[in-house]
């Protein structure tokens, strides 16, 4: 009995701490009074997020257009389509297999050219000792000889001189093919 009268006991209490109970309204009484009616919906849980759809075009800083110097295999390509590059920088590395035999041809046409200049130098320096010589015994025993062999002494070292500067101006030619090969395999 103890349970209940304890059950009582609150009850009594609660009433008495209301105080009296304010009366309810009435539908026409509520449109007289101050009292807004508002919407009610339930709550419910739901993502928040919200699309916007909007049609644009990207357009980049700057475009330009890549082309190689020389013909060749794509061994490696060092960035994407729209990456930003700066000025200078390795974009794709080629793969030219001609041009390490176009630098092999050059380096021997080089040597060749070095070789060809020994050669012209020999025979120039054979031309002059001729041409002095002839000259010598020209001037020692007039009449000896005639002007026609000294001329053609004197021939004979100026087109040794002609051939060695022709293959010193060769020599150049194949350092430059050889320094122009080399960049463009670099």
């Amino acid at each position: 009995m103890s349970n209940l009268g304890l059950v009582g006991g609150m009850l009594v209490a609660a009433t008495l701490g209301c105080g009296p109970a304010a009366p309810m309204p009435t539908p026409d009484s509520a449109a007289g009074s101050a009292v807004p009616t508002v919407a009610v919906t339930r709550v419910s849980r739901a993502d928040l997020s919200e699309t916007l759809v909007v049609e644009a075009e990207f357009r980049p800083y700057q475009e330009i257009s890549v082309h190689a110097k020389v013909a060749g295999f794509l061994e490696k390509m060092l960035v994407d389509v729209g990456d930003r590059v700066d000025e200078h920088a390795l974009v794709a590395t080629l793969e030219i297999p001609e041009s390490q035999d176009d630098l092999d041809h050059a380096s021997a046409v080089k040597v060749r050219c070095q070789h060809q200049i020994k050669r012209a130098q020999a025979e120039l320096e054979e031309a002059k000792l001729e041409y002095t010589r002839l000259q010598a015994v020209a001037q020692s025993r007039p009449g000896l000889l005639s002007q026609q062999e000294l001329d053609a002494a004197r021939i004979k070292q100026a087109k040794a001189e002609a051939s060695q500067a022709a293959a010193e101006q060769e020599l150049r030619v194949a350092e430059t093919d050889i320094h122009l090969l080399a960049t463009m395999l670099a």
